[in-house]
């Protein structure tokens, strides 16, 4: 952690924590997740395979309404 003067000339230091790390980091974590899903729901789509129900849900496709569709 790094230490942080506040500037008001009392001399206190205050420290920077990790939870803006930490955000950041769970946002790409995020991102990644449903870009990883969404890559695997098109090549299942593509190659004809149902894909994993996992990875509609986290595209927020209801798997049993996804099933439920006919082949265009």
């Amino acid at each position: 952690m790094e230490a942080i003067r506040d500037g008001s000339g009392s001399g206190k230091e205050t420290t920077m924590s990790t939870p803006r790390k930490n955000k950041f980091f769970a946002t790409l974590d995020t991102f990644v997740t449903v870009f990883g899903s969404a890559a695997a729901v098109s090549a299942a789509v593509e190659g004809g395979r149902v894909p994993k129900a996992k990875h509609l849900r986290t595209l927020g496709i209801e798997p049993q309404s996804f099933r439920s569709i006919g082949k265009l």
